[in-house]
């Protein structure tokens, strides 16, 4: 279902998106409607169940038009979080990697403990 969209929603630079995806395949083009943003499209399974990557820099207002346009289509969009609880059998994996995000960046050169 989520193929059947994409090749309703998404336009190749080159060539045309085949009917069955391989895992690891990508393109590059543009993804929308009426409006388009220009996106990489990534399949990361291959398998009956695989889930695609679509990766923009429109901001949030491009994020959300294109979750719009899936769940137009009868999609569930899922967090990248949700993704790994759902595939990851490593829980501290997931764990982890939800904390890292969410972890305060220190560029400024500070440590933690010293930063009030």
């Amino acid at each position: 279902m989520a193929w059947t969209a994409t090749r309703e929603l998404f336009r190749p630079r080159q060539g045309a998106l085949p009917d069955h995806p391989a895992e690891r395949d990508f393109w590059l083009g543009q993804l929308g409607e009426d409006v388009r943003d220009e996106v990489v499209l990534a399949v990361k399974r291959g398998t009956a169940e695989f889930w695609l990557e679509i990766h923009c820099h429109g901001g949030p207002a491009v994020v959300r038009l294109i979750e719009t346009l899936y769940e137009r289509r009868g999609l569930q969009v899922r967090t990248w979080q949700e993704l790994e609880r759902r595939t990851n059998d490593r829980v501290w994996q997931a764990a982890a990697q939800e904390w890292l995000v969410r972890a305060p960046d220190h560029a400024d050169g500070e440590h933690p403990a010293r930063s009030v």
